[in-house]
């Protein structure tokens, strides 16, 4: 644990025990964050975060779902959570859904083949 945060709680939500599954999709404030990505990406709403963990792991129960084909999606929107979620503990600055909104239309606009135009990401809405 680095010094600035002693102790084993997400320093995000400061609620549950900091593991690798919590910081990637099971902190509240992140799912939030998942919830409003997968929808811009038009995911099915039966994607659930263990699905996304699943796909992450490389151990999606079928080739054909929806995470398993969109990897690189997901892959935009894990990078966000990752830049979003360092930026908060390295810089001492809470989780902000407006940051993780426009880091992940930066990516996006920096990739826009891994979203195609009848697919957009917008999450202003």
């Amino acid at each position: 644990m680095p010094s600035k945060h002693p102790t084993d709680l997400c320093p995000i939500c400061e609620t549950e025990p900091e593991t690798v599954h919590h910081c990637v999709v099971e902190c509240p404030l992140k799912t939030t964050f998942w919830i409003y990505a997968l929808q811009a990406i038009r995911a099915p709403p039966e994607v659930s975060s263990e699905h996304i963990w699943e796909a992450l792991n490389l151990r999606s129960s079928s080739p054909t779902d929806y995470c398993a084909q969109n990897l690189p999606r997901l892959g935009l929107i894990l990078q966000t959570v990752w830049a979003v979620h360092w930026r908060s503990v390295l810089d001492g600055l809470p989780w902000n859904f407006s940051v993780a909104n426009n880091h992940l239309n930066e990516l996006i606009a920096r990739y826009p083949s891994i979203v195609t135009s009848d697919n957009p990401i917008n999450l202003e809405a």
